[in-house]
């Protein structure tokens, strides 16, 4: 059992590295809203949401990322943000990332 547990927590863990270099590299997983400044995760949340709960409905939040152009400290909260959500399915065992 504990060998069932640490082979999920292991793909968890792959699968929000692989998502957030995914998004830190590219910054191309975009919602159509996502990219007007100031746009925040509270914002960003439902609509990723209603996504993955459209791909499985017992989906549960498992982290939530947010990305950046190359930006000085003082231009964080002037500039676009991108947000990336990854959902876990219990019932399929599966992953997700929405952005």
């Amino acid at each position: 059992m504990k060998l069932r547990y640490l082979i999920i927590a292991l793909g968890l863990l792959v699968v929000v590295v692989y998502g957030a270099l995914l998004v830190v590299v590219t910054g191309v997983l975009r919602t159509g809203t996502s990219s007007k400044p100031g746009f925040t995760a509270k914002e960003a949340y439902p609509s990723a949401l209603k996504a993955a709960q459209a791909w499985q409905g017992d989906a549960q939040l498992v982290s939530a990322n947010a990305s950046w152009r190359d930006l000085k400290a003082e231009e964080l909260l002037e500039e676009e943000v991108s947000w990336g959500f990854t959902f876990f399915s219990p019932q399929t065992r599966s992953i997700r990332i929405f952005a």
